[in-house]
């Protein structure tokens, strides 16, 4: 026999140390109690030959192997049938004498069973004598009565009709002893007899104890039809066409089977039955079963879940029933929240609020729950739920984290986390709230809502970079279809647009299909895009980027025009006005450029940039030349331009052509910034440039090759992304970028 009990001793066992005719005897010196079960009396010999040491009292012997004198334990059937696997799979109507009646419930309806209990040596043997089904079943009466005997923990003997309990005793005190480290002693060689006190079975053993035996009576035929009587109008009950007739076969039935068909009544006809009807027909069933846990909590939570008030009067008789203490507040609780939930948030929902007494009522609810497990995950939450409702925020945040810290499981703790992070965020800022929301995401397993909610945090708080990092989850790991994140990708892809990177956005509006929001998303990138299209320079030219910085950069076309469409006429100075002068916009020459850059004012926007720099003042146009040609000055720093300087050039012939100004070769990536390219002694730096330059995304680029350096801690990969950040046109998410990579240079200890 295997018990399965949910409650163990927290106490081990205390014995008294006697001794009597030559023998140690350990007598039990308070009684040991679990689930159902409670051992009164228990007398253990232990036999010694020679001297006995005694320093360590009774405690000294807990090894030693012993034999049971005498034993008195109660077992509770009605509270060990609770424990089977399912929620009302076995009950016991009546427990007397040597006899036991159950009902058993498996999918083809009820199996009653009333039979004689009785000791065949030291294991417990059950004869059925009457049995009645409900319903007709694929598989035999015996076969269903197997499997209630492997529910037990025993096995069904064919030859006999019977069903054994090898060895209770022994499982008994394993239950007790073993997690304590107590040897089990031998009750073999013990007489053994089951009686009844009128709620337990009593099971004693001693050496002179003799037990009944089980009469000889023939074994039941399982297979004989169903007996008339009170299983016929259960099933009557069961399967009545309209509630009428339910009800007119309920009142032929008692005990556990009225008890039944009360809760078949309240099931089948849920939503027939007025709320005050419906509850009545449960109290009626659950009353009879004041110790099945689940089957309470399944009506519990069914009521919560519909915020229906019935589930409250299901709390009150539950807090005052023998459930334990942990139960009672979980139930209870269970009904509050439901209720709670039910009447919406009070700042934000336009429904009615609860009446005051109801609220009264609701308070007392809880506070007698937190009462019973002042440390619940459940109840903390309600007691959340309760502080909120009254405007209490700070309070409510407190009850939340703690409740998440004591939850069951990780979906729910990252539930009642968020909950107190949002509350934070609007009391203490995106500060506070960012580490709740963070831990939640953990437990979330990157669930897309938190995602979606830190992501927004990080960038109240400035960071850009780790909230696409974030929103860049949602393509890489999968998750299931569903609103959450469909949602989280049209907030990850509307992210992008507002900060100018439709390119970024595109993957995720692909991600999304046919969604209508992004498919007007997309006719909005179309229509950007034949913009930019229209708006793109004529045949042959391209931008080149001036070394200043990202938010200063001025751009140069090949024709020598200063390309100034990119300032309004607000954010020009006096001394800039002669740069916005359509007069000026033209086509100019070497000379012209030269005293353009010379004698005129120039521009806050290039005053970033270093003329005393040779390589910057041959872009600029301010290197005066040589005498003796311009080939042999600009030779030297094509190298350092991006263009290749000619093998060799015929004494007779002219030099190549050189671009506009002596302005290098520029590319332009069709969505991306302009780049110049730039030939260094660094090969790796110039691939990179060379990279960005080809790239539809460069800030995608960069930001891999930084993470890249971070794995590698590779300072000068970090400063190779510097510098390119230097040499690009500005877009979306640069300055944060470079920000961040300046960063890692000082959490590596080095310059930029």
């Amino acid at each position: 026999m295997s018990l399965e009990l949910s409650t163990p001793s927290t106490e081990g066992p205390r014995f008294d140390l006697r001794f009597e005719r030559g023998r140690v005897q350990l007598r039990l010196g308070r009684p040991l109690v679990l689930d159902g079960l409670e051992l009164e009396h228990l007398v253990v010999s232990l036999d010694f030959r020679g001297p006995v040491d005694l320093r360590g009292g009774a405690r000294r012997f807990r090894h030693h192997r012993g034999r049971v004198v005498e034993l008195r334990a109660r077992v509770r059937p009605t509270k060990l049938a609770t424990s089977a696997a399912e929620a009302r799979t076995l009950r016991v109507d009546d427990a007397h004498a040597a006899r036991l009646r159950l009902a058993y419930r498996d999918e083809a309806g009820v199996l009653s069973l009333d039979g004689a209990l009785a000791f065949d040596g030291v294991d417990l043997v059950w004869q059925p004598r009457e049995l009645g089904w409900v319903r007709g079943s694929p598989r035999s009466a015996w076969d269903r009565f197997a499997r209630l005997a492997t529910a037990l923990g025993s096995r069904a003997e064919p030859t006999t009709g019977t069903m054994r309990f090898e060895r209770p005793v022994r499982a008994i005190l394993a239950e007790l002893f073993l997690p304590h480290g107590w040897r089990v002693p031998d009750e073999r060689g013990c007489g053994l007899r089951a009686t009844d006190d009128g709620e337990s079975i009593v099971l004693e053993a001693g050496e002179r104890i003799v037990g009944p035996r089980l009469p000889q009576a023939p074994s039941l035929d399982f297979e004989a039809s169903e007996p008339s009587g009170a299983p016929g109008a259960l099933r009557a009950s069961l399967d009545a066409a309209d509630l009428d007739a339910a009800v007119r076969a309920h009142r032929e039935l008692r005990g556990w089977l009225a008890a039944e068909a009360a809760l078949a009544i309240a099931e089948r006809f849920e939503h027939a039955l007025e709320p005050d009807a419906l509850v009545d027909w449960l109290l009626r069933g659950l009353a009879s079963f004041p110790e099945d846990e689940r089957a309470w909590r399944r009506w519990t939570s069914r009521l919560a879940e519909r915020g229906a008030l019935g589930a409250l009067r299901l709390a009150d008789v539950a807090l005052a029933g023998p459930l334990s203490r942990a139960s009672r507040a979980e139930l209870a609780v269970r009904a509050a929240t439901g209720v709670l939930d039910a009447f919406g948030d009070p700042q934000w929902s336009d429904e009615p609020g609860v009446d005051p007494m109801l609220e009264r009522r609701l308070r007392r609810i809880v506070s007698e729950a937190s009462a019973l497990a002042p440390e619940s995950g459940r109840v903390l939450a309600a007691r959340a739920a309760l502080a909120h409702r009254e405007g209490s925020l700070a309070e409510a945040a407190r009850f939340w984290e703690r409740a998440a810290d004591a939850a069951e499981d990780r979906a729910t703790a990252s539930d009642w986390r968020r909950r107190a992070g949002q509350l934070l965020l609007g009391l203490e800022g995106p500060a506070a709230a960012e580490p709740l929301l963070r831990r939640a995401l953990e437990e979330s397993s990157n669930g897309p809502e938190v995602l979606t909610e830190l992501a927004s945090v990080l960038v109240e708080r400035g960071d850009l970079i780790g909230a696409e990092e974030l929103y860049a989850r949602l393509l890489k790991e999968p998750h299931e279809r569903g609103p959450e994140r469909r949602a989280a990708l049209l907030c990850a892809a509307r992210h992008h647009l507002e900060r100018g990177a439709p390119d970024r956005a595109r993957p995720f509006l692909s991600e999304l299909g046919d969604d209508p929001v992004s498919l007007e998303m997309q006719d909005e990138l179309s229509d950007a895009d034949a913009d930019d299209v229209a708006n793109e320079p004529l045949s042959g030219e391209h931008s080149v980027v001036l070394y200043a910085s990202p938010e200063t950069s001025q751009v140069l076309s090949p024709s020598g025009q200063v390309a100034l469409d990119d300032f309004d006429d607000e954010g020009l100075g006096e001394e800039d006005e002669l740069f916005d002068d359509e007069g000026v916009l033209e086509e100019l020459d070497d000379d012209a450029l030269d005293q353009l850059f010379e004698e005129s004012p120039r521009p806050r926007h290039l005053r970033a940039v270093d003329k005393d720099d040779p390589l910057e003042s041959l872009v600029l146009g301010t290197a005066k030349r040589e005498a003796g040609g311009d080939a042999g000055h600009l030779d030297s720093w094509l190298p350092r331009l991006g263009a290749k300087p000619p093998a060799s050039i015929p004494p007779n012939l002219p030099p190549p052509p050189l671009p506009p100004s002596g302005l290098p070769p520029m590319t332009r990536s069709p969505s991306g910034p302009p780049v110049t390219l730039v030939s260094v002694a660094d090969d790796e730096l110039r691939a990179l440039l060379e990279a960005v330059a080809e790239s539809d995304d460069p800030g995608a680029l960069l930001e891999g090759a930084l993470e890249e350096a971070l794995t590698d801690a590779d300072a000068d990969g970090v400063r190779r992304v510097l510098r390119v950040l230097q040499r690009v046109d500005d877009f979306a998410g640069a300055a944060a970028l470079a920000a961040r990579a300046r960063r890692l240079l000082e959490r590596l200890d080095e310059e930029p």
